[in-house]
């Protein structure tokens, strides 16, 4: 089962009181607590991530591309990357400059068997 990282930063983004805030954009800050905020807010997140590694070891094909559409930070696209067959292509896509270049960076310390491109796009 996937473990909390307790180094991991505290979502504070909207801690203190707003006259007007801005619209919500997936920048830098939000990059840097991304990992906590979606914890919080996704029920059965790490379960999530479980199921979705078995169901990829298990139905993953060689020579097969897989796609995570709104990959953040990576988490999911390393998770399929880890338990895909060599062979196998992992394509994350996110339209966030700074979500794309923390999951690129995740992904450059994985050594998995299963290629990879992190793709910047609007979806």
């Amino acid at each position: 089962m996937t473990q909390k990282d307790p180094n991991q930063q505290r979502d504070t983004i909207f801690a203190a009181p707003l006259q007007s805030p801005a619209p919500f954009e997936f920048n830098a800050q939000v990059a840097d607590v991304f990992d906590n905020m979606i914890q919080r807010s996704v029920p059965g997140y790490h379960f999530l991530l479980d199921v979705i590694g078995l169901l990829a070891a298990r139905y993953g094909e060689r020579q097969s591309n897989c796609y995570d559409l709104g990959c953040s930070l990576g988490t999911m696209t390393l998770r399929l990357r880890q338990n895909l067959p060599a062979g196998a292509h992992v394509i994350g896509v996110d339209n966030s400059a700074a979500m794309v270049s923390r999951c690129q960076h995740n992904m450059a310390r994985d050594h998995s068997q299963a290629s990879y491109e992190i793709v910047q796009q609007d979806l």
